[in-house]
């Protein structure tokens, strides 16, 4: 399975625009979406601790009400098709692809949504003189 930050070229825009619909699909439940939030580690827990308890509590929801959404996620991901996945899906390959996916910074940022500061970078055409 690939890592978005490893996809190049053209086929960067098929992966997004297959990504779309099940990222929000996801996004848009907040006890799914708790897993990709970024949250600030408690006083005297350790960051594994930390980690498991949110995995613990928010990879059931997930696999539960978005089994659909992540199969089609991790087919794109893996180059294949749905169907394709589904048939070559194991356990352990299944908790490969989840554990590569969650830790997948750039996949995270899906979820995390930063504060506006009143000021924008611009677009790519006005950055680029375009």
């Amino acid at each position: 399975m690939q890592k978005l930050s490893e996809i190049k070229g053209e086929k960067s825009f098929d992966i997004l625009a297959g990504l779309i619909e099940p990222v929000t699909n996801i996004a848009t439940d907040k006890e799914a979406g708790e897993l990709f939030g970024r949250r600030v580690l408690p006083e005297g827990v350790s960051v594994q601790e930390f980690i498991v308890q949110r995995v613990k509590k928010a990879i059931p929801a997930l696999m539960k009400s978005h089994k659909k959404d992540l199969i089609k996620i991790l087919s794109l991901l893996s180059d294949m098709s749905e169907k394709e996945y589904k048939e070559q899906m194991t356990l352990d390959g299944v908790m490969l692809d989840l554990s590569d996916l969650i830790s997948d910074p750039i996949f995270n940022a899906f979820f995390t949504f930063p504060q506006s500061t009143g000021t924008s970078s611009g677009s790519a055409s006005a950055n680029t003189g375009e």
